[in-house]
């Protein structure tokens, strides 16, 4: 769990190649959260997919589930048989990303704290639709002089991600966006 909370990202070898192997992995983990796909799902190619999700198309660096009011902090993959070509995994560091642009464009990187993104999902009677930055910040109930000098502390620091709690990235599922007078709602 240390490496996982320090690098983002594990492999966990020697899992049994069956669909109820994820399930007892995860749960030691934390408990499974359903969603309108069950608390699993088996990814597969299938003719006349309703979901990118369920072709063999390369999807690009994304994060699933952004429409939802809660998102996985964690997901599971097990591949238990590929059976056509493509489905690779490829992975990406965006916190380490967020940190670049915030020490390379400050200005940028705070528009993209506070410029409300659109994620939404429409299928099968299902909609979905959430709000929010692409950087989320942690929010501090301490204020003034010493939760300043703190930050400022914390910031100096060239790979520091201290302040940043999550990234929204999504472009398979991005929706409208909006002209900055026409926010719906503004992001803190």
């Amino acid at each position: 769990m240390s490496a996982l909370h320090r690098d983002g990202l594990i492999f966990i070898t020697k899992v049994d190649a069956n669909e109820e192997a994820v399930s007892k992995m995860a749960e030691r983990i934390g408990p499974l959260r359903n969603t309108f796909y069950g608390s699993t799902w088996d990814v597969r190619s299938v003719a006349k997919a309703k979901n990118v999700a369920y072709t063999n198309q390369h999807l690009g660096f994304h994060m699933d589930l952004l429409y939802m009011t809660n998102p996985p902090g964690f997901q599971l993959l097990h591949c238990l048989k590929n059976s056509c070509a493509g489905g690779e995994s490829r992975f990406a560091d965006a916190f380490f990303a967020a940190t670049r642009l915030r020490q390379d464009n400050q200005s940028h990187y705070r528009k993209l704290t506070t410029y409300p993104v659109e994620w939404t999902y429409e299928n099968d009677g299902e909609f979905y639709v959430q709000r929010r930055p692409t950087f989320e910040e942690v929010r501090s109930f301490i204020r003034g002089e010493e939760y300043a000098r703190r930050r400022h502390a914390r910031k100096k620091s060239e790979d520091n991600d201290a302040d940043l709690a999550d990234v929204n990235w999504s472009p398979p599922f991005q929706g409208r966006l909006f002209h900055k007078d026409e926010f719906p709602e503004k992001t803190k």
